[in-house]
């Protein structure tokens, strides 16, 4: 994803965590310090949730 676009997907992962099952809090994002090769701009997110299944 673009660095512009870290913050706006947050909500949309765990809304996408929470229609799969329940979400345990906290809810974590971790921002890798690594780009994307050939895509300037772009980094790795990690967002990361313990689901009771």
């Amino acid at each position: 994803m673009e660095n512009d676009d870290v913050a706006g997907n947050g909500p949309k992962a765990l809304e996408y965590l929470r229609s799969k099952a329940k979400v345990v809090p906290p809810f974590y994002q971790e921002d890798f310090s690594s780009s994307v090769l050939g895509h300037d701009g772009s980094v790795i997110i990690k967002y990361s949730a313990k689901l009771d299944l």
